[in-house]
């Protein structure tokens, strides 16, 4: 296990760069910008996951992250590639360890971001070797240590937090790990395939040593401001009362959302002109751009235990699509997926008990029952246009930029 060096200071040249990058409206879009020429191809929404779980480092309780699929599907390359924006100073790399190694760790990991590579092949799998310190903050361990001829018993301290990324080749790793942490895929698709063949004709100038300058700069900038308290808004309860609640698990997974809009909000503080706010307040913009970020990833990790469930939602979009986008009935997916009935009708009540897919009409006598897949990454958290019609004044508009698409989005009341 080796933490690595910290490096030279920045120039003012460079810091200037970075709070002028840091200002930019398109900021997240630049970061997928400065991704593609450094050789990442498609993933996009999953590098800014791994982006923004980075900077959470710099908080009180960090965001932790599983990065998952086949071997080959390409899961370390895409956080490599972001890693290369983040100073090599607050990363820990581990590819492999022995569990008496994290007693001896000091203040070595605080607020690092701790790097497992092929977490399932390192660890054994059975249980992350991270957990206690993402749970507590801290690890306080009991070691013989010798001194002279004597054996003594000394307490050995490790400080957190730490925000925790790991790839691993399974699907599934421990609940107690799994719900410590979200899970992204890679994208395994043909297209996706195909869009790394034709990448590979394509010469791209990579960042060049000063451009990775200033993207490291931007973590020295936000290493400072992250001292500075960050707080919600009082329409946040509002945000509270329409978390869908049907899983145990969101106990874990909002507290991580609101993490997941800090981080944001301490990423977005530079577009303010005050030089050092005494305090940080994330903004509806923050909670948005976390949403358009983030909704799937947790979308995605709160169904991931029942694959099956998934499945049926693709099932229904597949047939609606080839119905021009009209809605399906059980008796299409029981064709699609050569089942009975009665066993298509039950697959879409669990489906929809987990809000993968609803009910598209209105349940009248005589109607037959037709479905939609519901909308990607909306399981359990309220969707930002329709809180904004609810908090916001009549009247009221806002804008911003998409951070995957860079097109602009606007809400109104």
């Amino acid at each position: 296990m080796k933490v690595k060096k910290k490096h030279s200071s920045v120039s003012r040249a460079t810091r200037k760069d970075a709070i002028l990058l840091l200002r930019s409206p398109r900021f997240f879009c630049r970061i997928l910008e400065a991704l593609r020429r450094e050789g990442l191809v498609g993933e996009e929404q999953n590098a800014l996951v791994v982006y923004v779980v980075a900077v959470s480092r710099l908080l009180s309780r960090p965001l932790n992250l599983f990065v998952k699929g086949h071997s080959s599907s390409g899961k370390n390359h895409t956080v490599r590639k972001v890693l290369r924006l983040i100073p090599a100073e607050y990363i820990c790399e581990i590819t492999n360890s022995s569990a008496r190694a994290w007693d001896y760790m000091g203040r070595q990991l605080q607020h690092k971001i701790v790097f497992f590579q092929e977490e399932s092949v390192a660890f054994g799998g059975k249980q992350h070797p991270g957990r206690l310190l993402i749970s507590e903050n801290r690890l306080e361990r009991l070691v013989t240590v010798r001194q002279g001829a004597q054996f003594m018993t000394k307490k050995q301290v490790t400080e957190g937090p730490v925000a925790c990324i790991s790839t691993t080749t399974r699907d599934h790793l421990q609940v107690d790990d799994e719900t410590r942490h979200l899970s992204v895929w890679a994208d395994e698709s043909p297209a996706q395939t195909a869009r790394i063949v034709r990448a590979q004709l394509t010469d791209v100038a990579p960042l060049g040593k000063e451009e990775i300058r200033v993207w490291h700069a931007v973590q020295e900038l936000l290493a400072e401001r992250s001292r500075v308290p960050i707080r919600l808004p009082s329409w946040f309860e509002f945000v509270a009362k329409k978390v869908w609640t049907g899983d145990v698990r969101i106990r874990r997974y909002f507290p991580a959302f609101i993490e997941a809009c800090k981080t944001v909000c301490l990423i977005r503080s530079f577009r303010s002109d005050e030089r050092n706010p005494k305090s940080l307040h994330v903004t509806f913009r923050d909670y948005a751009i976390a949403t358009l970020i983030f909704a799937h990833a947790f979308s995605k990790s709160l169904t991931s235990i029942d694959e099956r469930n998934m499945e049926l939602r693709e099932c229904v979009l597949r047939i609606s699509s080839n119905k021009g986008g009209h809605p399906v009935s059980a008796q299409e997916v029981a064709s699609e997926l050569s089942i009975p009935l009665h066993e298509a009708y039950e697959r879409i009540r669990r489906a929809a008990k987990q809000k993968l897919v609803r009910r598209a009409n209105l349940p009248k006598r005589g109607n037959k029952k037709l479905f939609r897949a519901a909308e990607a990454g909306n399981a359990f958290l309220p969707h930002p246009k329709y809180v904004f019609k609810e908090v916001m004044g009549a009247g009221r508009q806002l804008r911003f930029v998409h951070p995957l698409t860079g097109k602009a989005v606007i809400f109104s009341s």
